[in-house]
């Protein structure tokens, strides 16, 4: 649970970096539609009352985030340079929309909480991973250079038969 939190707070903090000059509406809009992301996740927690629910209540989150995947990747695109500036010192215009969604944080470890107790069910761990996924797919488009180790071993520990032949 601790690398959904890990890749949430990634994807809040890579949209929070990628900010430009302008009025900022695209990213206004983001961080809006990312907000609704994850207050709907927090209230499906409050409510939900078994897996089944809690499998839902994934899938949504999931495919919330996979729907705004390409506007993350094109805001990111068209705001790379100011990620450092960002990262200091934010733009007035977005720090209202930045400290709402930095508030969600803690909220989603309270919510995860609640529905721990769904996590051992296969098909809740399933959803999970998928969710899983989609946050990695995310964080790999948004920095491709940072492949994981075992992306980078997979490739030489094929060729290494090939070569023994």
């Amino acid at each position: 649970m601790k690398k959904l939190i890990l890749c949430l707070v990634l994807a809040v903090f890579s949209i929070s970096f990628l900010m430009g000059e302008e009025d900022y509406a695209d990213i206004k809009n983001l961080l809006t539609k990312q907000g609704q992301i994850f207050q709907g996740f927090i209230d499906g927690c409050d409510t939900a009352k078994n897996a089944p629910d809690v499998v839902k209540l994934f899938i949504n989150f999931k495919d919330g985030f996979k729907a705004i995947t390409p506007t993350i990747i094109t805001v990111s695109k068209k705001y790379k340079d100011l990620a450092d500036i960002m990262q200091n010192n934010p733009p007035e215009t977005l720090k209202p929309d930045l400290a709402k969604i930095n508030e969600f944080g803690p909220k989603m470890d309270v919510a995860f909480g609640k529905i721990s107790q769904y996590m051992p069910d296969p098909d809740v761990s399933k959803a999970f991973q998928e969710f899983q996924q989609v946050m990695l797919d995310l964080q790999n488009a948004l920095s491709p250079e940072q492949k994981t180790t075992e992306e980078q071993k997979a490739p030489e520990e094929q060729k290494a038969p090939e070569e023994k032949k």
